[in-house]
Order: structure tokens, then C-alpha cells, then sequence
């Protein structure tokens, strides 16, 4: 029998030798699409993050009898070429469900706990294990599974290997070409790491001061009592045991009821005060004792030569406990002196606090926190009880050698914490040993002077520390020294921690990669609005955004014959589910994305229109108006129109047309909202009309939807389809047309769908709805010379949109032969036995040749009548303004480029550097036109300031005719461009028509009803600087609109930065005395000035209490002139890089100015230490928000330098702190670039706002394009 051979995936792609991404680029796929860990760091490279993609949308393939390997190659090639990016959700989504345990360890993995060393399989959930940031968290989950082979991974100065793990295991490591930088330890895959990489060790950071132990509290109140200060063992009562002995005495037994205090048992002090001396004491008992709770006693034993350390520990006993004793001498043939204390009271102390023999001792959490003071004399008594010290390459080290694991890895961490040089090893076991060795050894200078100390000798150094271990950014780093790969067959482990999500193992941080799913439900009812609300928190759970019509709720004041109320109405519950939203991140990083549609003959229609007129309020949605036909014409008949109750169909109340319609203009003229949705339009196209009406649409508006609906969406990158001789690359242009669809469809079966609400995937698979679009149409009309929005754009768009739509539909004829038409294609417009679908046509016969290549639309007909095709819907226009980014692309999506130049300003010192960067498109143009250096230079100065080269007249003339921007366009043209690719667009297209700042509320009622009339199925305006914090205009337009405001103050200069270790946290002190040791862990945690407040839920006394200060923060001091004098603010940051403390310093001491601005300081430091459910950010916002335009008696400078008053000068400050703060450790990088590259970025960043906020970076260039919000600095898109 011959076996099938697989089918090979045509046309096959090859990736390209490199992939061609900007620096900007880079920063954007590594911000949000790479797999982070929970950090927030990258742990897969970019060609990483394109291989699992295609290898995840490959994979449907092999049903269909495919090779899915050649297809991932193919798809590979596609994404890597940078010809054709899915949607977001994809690149993020992608072989990344919730839940993945892909990352674990050796079941014999060392691990570090509250209690000591343990093996990883050996740990429990509800253990606590030391955390990367050097706290004890607990871990909430072991997680399983088989492996068939593990790295192992040495590491210098750690155990050998040190580390046995998956290949996928993230560890906190650092390049090696990174040392001496400011980079920070990143979270690297195992697999990626090489010898010569830097690991992260991690070293316990919480210190706690425990000034005395009360005894009561370790021992058990039915045994022991306190009287006078002391402690006394209760009696035994002796009661007859029902039998006579042979001598006629009755036997007696002892039982443990309560009697009167024994007085054969010494009693010892109750209040135990810890200082230097007990923990050395400690530390005595930790090398050299043992306690025996069943021949009550205690014992120490130490050399013969060690007669003063055996009167040390002699000593402090008779003085900490009020025991003495007389050591037992050593005798001829035996070589050591033993120290034994017969107590009960003391065996049962000891043998609680630190166990009881050799291989059952620890070192508790507690004195690992022990102030530095303590710490050294604890490891002082360790050293003197077991260690030798030796010569060794010319450096004097002292080793300290245990059988137990646990106790030598506490050695380790005091040393670390003290400062020195120390290394774990395991030594060679002797032959005659019967358990493994453990070292900790000490080398370097600080620690030959500390060993001198302790032994009382001197011990001869070298004049260097250790070179291989380094401290960078707060983190102790030691080199990998080899990496192994080997076979291992069996089970092996991970952990789930609560807060960091990561752990120790073998003192290396490891993150443990798993994140569970959330699992609070937002509705228990299966019906109505709140099981609508639950399903679409658990959709944008995952990252997808949600589309939402309204329409069919009562209006507001309707009776409610159930409860006998009336209904809040629409807008009522829209204000619900945008509070809900504000609380759910999208697939984790980000807001949800949405849009809420109401009927423009729903009777609220007027309260919908306004519910966004003020700024911050429904932040998580977009708002789009239904339009329907008949409500157009009776605006062009100045007709009345009825608004309807959905109840029960009866008309509410008649309202004017033309006056509804001029309200939802002069609103979107306002801000951009509401939007336009052309229902009729929408369902002329409708594929589905058998199962719905379409009504709504996802959150940018550019795909109608039915219930439950979704669709994949990617783009065709144009730019990269155009010839070296600036032609169309009709071949290649096809060729990702035929691959993207292939891609799309597979995207349908590989799609994660959300368990929870299954009718995502029954209406996905029913219609298969996929949606082909394209971006950089503008880059591609500047290589051809076809000027945007004019007639010849116009046809050009619909030639190249109806080529793409054209071989989309090809493609999935093919597929549907192959695989089958999408299910729900009877009685559909494309059923086979009754196609109701028509091709599309241009709006006007085409004039030009571009050298397409023919398409026959009657074989589309022929081929849908006999095969059907494979997707419901095929093409739609989506926003691109992050994937628009990576790929390079000026023109987003099917929108003309925004603008030609921008300046970006760059901190040099006390100034700012301002730096022009023109666009790469122009810049080629003006070369080829053949003119000069200095003459390009004055032409891109000149453009820099408007954005535009229109009025720039040293520019060619053919130039300025070809590269035109957004604000050269005409609103009409706008919208003869949309309406022109509309005409082959099934769907709809995300389009903004940016209006310039002149524009009137005519003109954006003349561009709505154009629209309608042109067939168009949505729009979105926007109107220059109508929002009240927008910035992103030309520099032109800035200054014009400062002219005499008041602006925002010039940028603070940071004189002061020191990046101190966590290790640096001040002692807060603890007297033990309610609470007992064994419960000290728990308590220690949440009093440790290095744990995470806000995320504790806080009592009603912790509301109370604000945060202890450490002793050393570090943080920048800000030099700002105020109307008051020079001011100099500090902005001190906890271990997390936030804001934990502000001074201010104005005027002379002594003086009012100098006491105002002392306490507009202490007020902001207390708001940012009160425990608060806003983290420390948010609350400077708050701040910054309060402050910020208070007036004063005068002010000082001009327009974007005016500052008004001190508090507005401070809220400055802040302000510039937040957006800047995490940009200043790249300030050097930055500034050593000479001549920067000039990114795709081509646009103006004004010295004064003009757009939007940016929620991510945090610049005001967050700019509404594409029927969405993008950033054009950082690339951040909310759709």
C-alpha cells in the first residue's frame, strides 16, 4: 500500500536573509506582541514571536492534508518579509492560551523556602519560597508534566549544575554584551542563554529588627508557665494506674493535667533581649549544636583549641537564660570540648527555634532579616563553630562546610548581605561520609577582614574582590560557565507564586511562567444585559474588544411592569458597562476597546449623542449613531421623524429630522463622537440576511457584525509590493493576497475561542467571516506619483482595492473546493443555488492603466455557483496603527500620511536638543529631483514646522503635487477616497476624515450626507485640536493656538539619580512578643517595606497607618523657577521605581515661602505612603491633577514656559517626572547618536499639546486616524 504524500502549501514565500525593522519598529513588537513574563519582560526574540505565529496558523493545515510544515514556512515568509501582519490578537495570541505550563524544572531542582532548602517536587501549595525581589511569597500551585530532556545550566560560584530546566524556563539574566550598561537583567528563555550570560542571584531584601523574644510564645502554655519573669515547667500529676505490683504498692502512672509548678526543673528568664551576643550565640548553635527534647539538654561542641569560644557561648546562656554550666574538658584521644546545658525549658527552645540535629536544623526567615549588626555576629558564631580558612590562589578563603543544605545556603545569604564575596559548592564527598557535603566559601578583601575579626587572627588578601561577580542596576549577577543539553525521560515541575510569580532555585531567579485565568464571574442570570456584560468581560479577558448595540433596551423612563419602576434607559447601562470595562485590561495590557451603537430612531437618541460631550466621561467606548435610510431623506426633505419604543414599536415622540441630525454634527464636530453608522448600507452587503440584521460593529467600527460574531483581520503592507523602478508589483501583490487569505481562514480553526461562551465559536465556524485589508496606500501613491484624494487616487485605490479583493475571493473559491463553503452558506447572498451576490463595479469607468493585470469577474460567478466560497465576508479595512508601525509604513492604513516632518526633543544636559526628521519617502523624492544638501535641509526645516510642503516654494512643483498630507486634503476628497474603496470593500473600512481646525459645522454635515449618498457604510471626523488635550499638530499650528495661553512648563532637569539596591532598606523595628516566631514568616511579609501594599486588601487599622521609610531611597531632584524663587523638588522612588516621598525646597529657611512649600511637600509624601487601592502613579496624578492651573499673583515666562504659581510649577514637575521618569536611564544612549535614523514617523511633535494623551507613553501625539486613536511616538493603538 502506498502511502498519501502531504500536499505542499503554493505559493511558498522565503523569509527574507533579515528582517528589516526599525529601531521604533523593534520597540513596538518588544512592547506588544513579544511573550512577556509577568514582569512585563520579553522572553522570545522577533523572529521567534513570527515562527509561533505561523507555526500556530499552520497547524489547521494538516486536516486538509497539507504539510503543515511547509505551510509554516510559507506563512513565515509572509509575516517575516513584513508583506502582510494580521491583527493584534493574533501576534499576541497566538500558541499563548491561559494556563501554559510549557516552562519546568528537574523534580530534584533546590529550591529556596521559608524553611530551607527543598527539592521542587517536594514542595506544597501553601509553602512560602523566596521571590526575585528577595521577599518570601506563597505558592498557590504545583504544576506537573513529562519532559524527554532538561538543560543544565553551571553557573560560577554556584552549585554544579545549577540549574536543570526546560529549555523555555525564563531566567532573570543579562546579556553579556550588556554588562557595564544600564541595561537591567531581562527574563530569557533558558534556551536562549549562552556562557558568558549573567544570571540575577537572589538575595532576601526585607530587614526586621526584633529587639527580645518572649519564651511564652515558643513554648506550649499546657507544659510551661511565666511567673516573676520567669519560666517554670508545670508538673506531672501521679495518679494510681488500677493495677498492684508484686510487693503490694499500688503502680502509679504520670499524666499531663495541670499541677503546681515543678521545682527540680531550673527555670530560665521569660523576656529574652536579642542583641550581638544571642545571635552569635545563634550561630554557635547552628555550626557546632543540638538539642535533645527527650534527654532534655543542650549541647554545644567545639574544638579543643576553641576554649574561648566555649566561654563565650558559656557566658552569654548564663546571661541571656540564667543557666550555668561547666563544660565537660577533652581527655586524651578525644579532641573536643563539649558545652551541654541539662534544661528542658532551653532543649524545647532551641530544638523550636532551629531544630534539633544536624540534618534537622534551619535558619528561620527571622534572622535572615536580622539587621546587619546582628547578622554579622550570627555569622560570626558559624564561623567560629565550623569553618577553615585557607590559601588558594593567592587569596586567603574561609569555607564553611555543612551536610546541610539549608544551613550553608543561609550562610550565603548573610555573606551576600554583608557585602561579600561568597560561593555555594558542593565539595567532593569524603569516603567515609554517608550524606553530600554543602560549602560556603568566603573570599575578597571584606571578607578576609571580617574572618580576621572573628577569629581574632590575621588573614593575608588580595587587594581585589572577585571579578566574575557584578552588581548592575541593584542586581548581584554571577556568569553562566557552561550549558549542557541532555536526554531526560519523567515528570518534572513548576510553581505558581502569588504576587511575583517567580522563585528561587539554587539562589537563581526564575520566573515560573503560568498565569491563571480570572476567574470572578460578572453575572449568574443566563439572561439579559448583565449575561451580555459577563460574556464580553470574558471576551476582553482575552484581548478582544466588543461591538455593542443598544437599541432594543426601553428608552429611560419606561415602565418596568416587573418591579413597577421605570427603566434607566441606554446611556444608563452604558454607564454600567463602561465601569465594568475600566476594570477589565484587555488581554491583559491594556483597556478594552468597544463601541455602543444606538438607533437614530431610538427615543434616547438625543441623550446618547451628548453622553460624551465632556471629556473623561464612557472612556472605554466609542459611540456610533445608526442612520438608516429613511431618517436621511427626511433630513434632506427637512421632514419630521418618529423615534420609536422598541417595547412595543409605538412612537415615543416625533422629533425634526434636520435638527436631530444638526445635533449629532455639532457634536462630532466637538470631539469626533458620535460616529456614523449607515445601517441600510451595511445590510444591502449583509452575507447573512437569513440570520440577522446587521446593527452593530466591532470597536472601530469597520467590520458589522452579527451576534456573537467576530472576524481575523490582517492588512497588506503596499509599500513593500512596489518595484525598484517605482511600479506596481502586481505578481507579488497577488501572491501575499493568495497566502494572507490561506492564512485568515486558518485563523478561524486556530483561534483560541473563549470556553465560557461557547457561542463565539459556534457563530466563527458558521460564517468564517475573515477580513483582507491593506495599509500604506499613501506610501505606495508617493513611489507611483499618484497624488491622494484626487480623481486619479481615487480610481488608483479602487483599482489596487479591487485587485486584492478580486484574488481574496480566487483564494477562497479554491479553498472552499478543497475544504468546504463556509456552513451557513444556504439561503446565504452566496447560496449555490441562488446567488444573489453580484461583483462589485467602480463608482466611475476607469481612465488610467497602471499595468494591471485583467479579472474576470464572470469566473468569480462561475466559480461560487459550483464550489460556494469559503468565508462569508472576505475584505475589510482595518485600523493598522501599531502593526502600521512595525512594518514601517507612513500611511496607515488606506489614510493619507499624516504629516511629512516632525521634531523630537532630546535631553542634552540643562537644554533641549531639538532634532528634525523628515520623511524617508520625501527625503528620497527631494534627492532624486537632483537638489543639494543644504537645499534639502532648508526645505525640511521649513516642512518640520507645518507638516506639509505646500507653501514651501523652493519645493518642486511636482513634488508638492505628489506628497500631500492629511491636512492638504479636502473633506470631500476624504471621503470620495473611502467611498472609492468601499465600492470592493464587503465590509467596511476604519477611516478618519481629519478636518483642519477651520472646518465648520457645515462642513462636517456636508461630508456626512456625501457619504450617504456615495454608498459609504460608516464615518468618523475629526476636527484639528477639538479636543481640549490634544497635541499632535505642526509646530505652526502650536504656536498660532500658544500665542499668549498659558501652556505647560519647559522640561525639569534631573540633577541627581542614584540607583540604590533594594539591599539598602532600612531595619523596621519588631519586638516579638504576642505573636509567636513560628508565625513570624506571615507577619514579616506584610510589614516588609519591599512588599507590594496597594495589592494587599488592607484593614480598617492598616488604613491608618502609612508605609515606614526606609533609611536609603533613591530618586531625581528637579531645579524649576518659580514666581517664588528657584524651586528644587525631590521625587524619592520606592524599590519599584514609583514615587514614595516629594520635598520641596523654595526660599530661605525660616522664611513663609520656605514653610508653604515644606508643607505642599509632606501633604503630597502623605498621600503617596497611606495605603490606597491607586498605586503610587495614579495617586501623583491625582496630585498633579489638583495642582496643576492654580494662579497666583503673577506668573512667570511665556506661553508654553508660563508657569502661574508654585503649585503649578510643582504639578509641572510631576507631571515631566511621570512621562519621563523611565526614559533617563537611556538619556546617554540616546544623546551619543550624532545623526539619528529617521523613522517612519512622519510627524510633527509640537512644543505644545494639541492630541490626545498618550495612556501608554504618556506624550500628547495620541491622534484619532483610521476611525481609531493611535500614538505616533511609541505606537500604541486602542483598537
Amino acid at each position: 500500500m502506498i502511502e498519501a504524500r502531504a500536499k505542499v502549501f503554493q505559493p511558498a514565500i522565503q523569509p527574507p536573509t533579515e528582517i528589516q525593522l526599525s529601531e521604533n519598529s523593534q520597540q513596538v513588537l518588544r512592547k506588544r506582541y513579544l511573550r512577556k513574563g509577568l514582569d512585563g519582560q520579553p522572553v522570545e526574540t522577533i523572529e521567534g514571536m513570527f515562527r509561533r505565529v505561523a507555526r500556530v496558523v499552520a497547524e489547521p493545515d494538516a486536516a486538509h492534508g497539507y504539510d503543515p510544515n511547509a505551510t509554516e514556512d510559507s506563512f513565515y515568509g509572509l509575516l517575516s518579509s513584513l508583506r502582510f501582519f494580521p491583527n493584534s490578537p493574533t501576534f499576541t495570541g497566538a500558541g499563548t492560551p491561559l494556563g501554559q505550563l510549557a516552562a519546568c524544572f528537574h523534580p530534584d531542582q533546590a529550591i529556596i523556602t521559608a524553611d530551607g532548602v527543598r527539592a521542587i517536587a517536594d514542595i506544597e501549595p501553601g509553602e512560602r519560597v523566596l521571590t526575585h525581589r528577595g521577599v518570601f511569597s506563597t505558592v498557590t500551585e504545583v504544576m506537573t508534566r513529562q519532559s524527554t530532556e532538561l538543560l543544565e545550566i553551571s553557573i560560577s560560584k554556584l552549585p554544579k549544575p545549577t540549574l536543570m530546566v526546560t529549555s523555555e524556563h525564563p531566567i532573570l539574566a543579562l546579556r553579556k554584551a550588556d554588562r557595564g550598561t544600564s541595561t537591567k537583567p531581562q527574563w530569557i528563555p533558558a534556551g536562549q542563554l549562552q556562557a558568558g550570560d549573567y544570571v540575577a542571584l537572589t538575595i532576601l531584601s526585607a530587614l526586621h529588627d526584633i529587639e527580645e523574644i518572649d519564651l511564652m510564645d515558643i513554648l506550649d502554655p499546657d507544659r510551661y508557665e511565666a511567673q516573676d519573669g520567669l519560666v517554670y515547667r508545670k508538673n506531672r500529676i501521679l495518679t494510681p494506674s488500677g493495677y498492684v505490683r508484686q510487693d503490694g504498692t499500688m503502680a502509679l502512672k504520670r499524666r499531663s493535667d495541670i499541677g503546681p509548678l515543678s521545682r527540680q526543673v531550673t527555670p530560665v528568664r521569660q523576656i529574652v533581649k536579642v542583641d550581638r551576643d544571642l545571635a552569635r550565640l545563634f550561630g554557635y548553635y547552628v555550626a557546632e549544636g543540638c538539642a535533645s527534647t527527650r534527654d532534655n539538654n543542650i549541647q554545644f561542641t567545639f574544638s579543643k583549641n576553641e576554649q574561648q569560644y566555649v566561654e563565650d557561648a558559656r557566658r552569654i546562656i548564663a546571661d541571656k537564660f540564667g543557666l550555668e554550666t561547666q563544660p565537660e574538658p577533652a581527655n586524651e584521644g578525644r579532641g573536643w570540648i563539649s558545652l551541654r546545658f541539662h534544661s528542658t525549658i532551653l532543649a524545647e527552645v532551641f530544638h523550636t527555634l532551629f531544630g534539633s540535629t544536624f540534618d534537622t536544623k534551619t535558619i528561620p526567615q527571622w534572622v535572615l532579616e536580622l539587621p546587619y549588626g546582628k547578622q554579622k555576629e550570627f555569622l560570626a558564631g558559624i564561623i567560629r563553630g565550623d569553618s577553615t580558612a585557607y590559601l588558594s590562589k593567592n587569596n586567603y578563603q574561609t569555607r564553611i562546610v555543612m551536610s546541610n543544605p539549608s544551613l550553608v545556603y543561609g550562610a550565603w545569604q548573610i555573606a551576600m548581605r554583608l557585602g561579600m564575596n561568597a560561593a555555594l559548592g558542593m565539595p567532593t564527598m569524603p569516603s567515609l561520609a554517608t550524606t553530600q557535603p554543602y560549602s560556603c566559601t568566603l573570599s575578597g578583601i571584606k571578607a578576609s577582614e571580617f574572618v580576621s575579626d572573628v577569629l581574632g587572627r590575621p588573614l593575608p588578601h588580595t587587594e581585589r574582590e572577585w571579578s566574575r561577580t557584578i552588581t548592575q542596576r541593584g542586581y548581584i549577577l554571577n556568569p553562566i560557565t557552561e550549558i549542557s543539553g541532555g536526554a531526560f525521560e519523567g515528570m518534572v515541575y513548576n510553581l505558581e507564586v502569588d504576587n511575583d510569580h517567580s522563585y528561587a532555585a539554587n539562589m537563581v531567579a526564575v520566573h515560573n511562567c503560568f498565569v491563571l485565568p480570572i476567574s470572578d464571574d460578572l453575572g449568574k442570570e443566563r439572561d439579559g444585559i448583565f449575561q451580555t456584560l459577563r460574556d464580553a468581560a470574558l471576551i476582553q479577558q482575552t484581548g478582544g474588544g466588543n461591538g455593542f448595540s443598544f437599541s432594543q433596551l426601553r428608552p429611560k423612563g419606561d415602565n418596568v411592569a416587573s418591579s413597577a419602576g421605570v427603566a434607566s434607559g441606554p446611556v444608563g447601562f452604558l454607564r454600567v458597562y463602561d465601569t465594568a470595562f475600566g476594570e477589565v485590561a484587555q488581554g491583559g495590557s491594556r483597556r478594552g476597546a468597544n463601541m455602543a451603537v444606538l438607533r437614530v430612531d431610538h427615543p434616547d437618541i438625543e441623550e446618547f449623542i451628548s453622553c460624551k460631550a465632556q471629556e473623561g466621561q464612557i472612556t472605554n467606548f466609542n459611540i456610533s449613531v445608526g442612520i438608516t435610510d429613511a431618517f436621511m431623506q427626511a433630513v434632506e426633505e427637512d421632514a419630521d421623524f418618529p423615534l420609536v419604543n422598541p417595547r412595543d414599536g409605538k412612537v415615543w415622540r416625533t422629533v425634526r429630522a434636520r435638527e436631530l441630525f444638526d445635533k449629532m454634527v455639532t457634536f462630532a464636530h466637538h470631539n469626533g463622537e458620535p460616529g456614523a453608522l449607515f445601517l441600510d448600507a451595511a445590510n444591502r452587503a449583509n452575507p447573512l440576511p437569513h440570520l440577522y440584521i446587521l446593527d452593530a460593529t466591532n470597536p472601530c467600527g469597520e467590520q458589522f457584525l452579527g451576534p456573537y460574531e467576530n472576524c481575523c483581520l490582517g492588512s497588506i503592507n503596499l509599500a513593500q509590493h512596489v518595484t525598484a523602478d517605482n511600479r506596481v508589483d502586481w505578481e507579488k501583490l497577488r501572491e501575499s493576497t493568495i497566502v494572507a487569505t490561506r492564512f485568515l481562514d486558518n485563523v478561524v480553526d486556530a483561534n483560541q475561542y473563549v470556553p465560557a461562551v461557547p457561542q463565539l465559536k459556534e457563530a466563527a465556524l458558521r460564517a468564517r467571516r475573515i477580513g483582507l485589508g491593506i495599509m500604506g496606500l499613501g506610501d505606495m501613491m508617493y513611489a507611483l506619483g499618484v497624488r491622494y484624494g484626487s480623481t486619479e487616487g481615487q480610481e488608483f485605490a479602487e483599482q489596487i482595492m479591487e485587485f486584492v479583493r478580486y484574488h481574496c475571493m480566487t483564494t477562497g473559491i479554491e479553498l472552499a473546493r478543497e475544504r468546504g463553503p463556509f456552513p451557513a452558506i444556504r439561503d446565504s447572498i452566496y447560496d449555490l443555488q441562488d446567488l444573489k451576490w453580484t461583483p462589485p463595479q467602480p463608482l466611475a469607468p476607469y481612465t488610467h492603466d497602471w499595468g494591471r493585470p485583467a479579472l474576470d469577474w464572470d469566473a468569480i460567478v462561475a466559480g461560487i455557483k459550483q464550489h460556494g466560497i469559503r468565508n462569508a465576508a472576505q475584505c475589510t479595512i482595518a485600523p493598522t496603527g501599531t502593526i502600521g508601525t512595525v512594518t514601517g509604513c507612513e500611511g496607515y492604513g488606506c489614510e493619507p500620511v499624516f504629516a511629512l516632518a516632525y521634531t523630537r526633543t532630546v535631553k542634552d544636559g540643562e537644554r533641549d536638543l531639538k532634532l528634525t526628521y523628515t520623511s524617508p519617502a520625501f527625503e528620497a523624492a527631494l534627492e532624486r529631483a537632483g537638489l543639494d544638501q543644504a537645499a534639502r535641509a532648508r526645505i525640511s526645516e521649513q516642512v518640520s514646522a507645518t507638516g506639509s510642503c505646500q507653501d514651501v516654494v523652493e519645493a518642486p512643483e511636482g513634488i508638492r503635487r505628489v506628497f500631500v498630507v492629511a491636512q492638504d486634503i479636502t473633506i470631500e476628497e476624504h471621503v470620495r477616497m473611502q467611498a472609492a474603496l468601499q465600492a470592493f470593500v464587503d465590509n467596511s473600512i476604519s477611516k478618519t476624515v481629519n478636518c483642519p481646525a477651520t472646518a465648520t459645522v457645515e462642513d462636517v454635515k456636508d461630508a456626512y450626507l456625501l457619504a450617504w449618498r456615495l454608498g459609504c457604510k460608516g464615518l468618523t471626523v475629526y476636527v484639528t485640536g477639538s479636543r481640549q488635550d490634544v497635541v499632535l499638530e505642526t509646530r505652526a499650528t502650536a504656536e498660532q493656538k500658544s500665542g499668549g495661553a498659558e501652556g505647560q512648563g519647559s522640561s525639569a532637569i534631573a540633577a541627581s539619580l542614584n540607583d540604590a539596591a533594594s539591599l539598602n532598606d532600612a531595619a523596621s523595628p519588631m519586638a516579638i512578643s504576642a505573636a509567636s516566631l513560628k508565625e513570624y514568616g506571615k507577619a514579616a511579609d506584610a510589614a516588609s517595606p519591599s512588599a507590594y501594599p496597594e495589592r494587599q486588601p488592607p484593614s480598617v487599622a492598616a488604613l491608618a497607618v502609612k508605609r515606614p521609610r526606609p533609611t536609603a531611597l533613591h530618586g531625581i531632584t528637579y531645579r524649576k523657577e518659580t514666581p517664588l524663587g528657584t524651586a528644587f523638588v525631590t521625587v524619592n522612588l520606592n524599590g519599584h521605581d514609583q514615587p514614595f516621598e516629594v520635598f520641596l525646597n523654595v526660599g530661605k529657611a525660616g522664611s513663609d515661602v520656605a514653610a508653604v512649600s515644606e508643607a505642599v511637600g509632606r501633604l503630597i509624601s502623605l498621600v503617596l505612603r497611606l495605603p490606597s487601592p491607586l498605586d503610587p502613579n495614579e495617586r501623583l496624578k491625582q496630585v498633579i491633577d489638583q495642582l496643576a492651573g492654580i494662579g497666583g499673583g503673577r506668573s512667570l515666562g511665556f506661553g508654553a514656559n508660563r508657569v502661574r504659581s508654585l503649585p503649578d510649577a510643582v504639578a509641572q514637575v510631576l507631571r515631566e517626572h511621570l512621562n519621563g521618569y523611565y526614559e533617563l536611564e537611556d538619556a546617554t544612549a540616546a544623546e551619543s547618536h550624532a545623526a539619528p535614523v529617521a523613522e517612519q514617523l512622519a510627524l510633527p511633535i509640537a512644543d505644545r499639546p494639541v492630541g490626545d494623551l498618550c495612556p501608554d507613553c504618556g506624550q500628547a501625539t495620541f491622534i484619532p486616524t483610521e476611525g481609531c486613536r493611535k500614538c505616533y511616538v511609541c505606537g500604541y493603538s486602542e483598537c
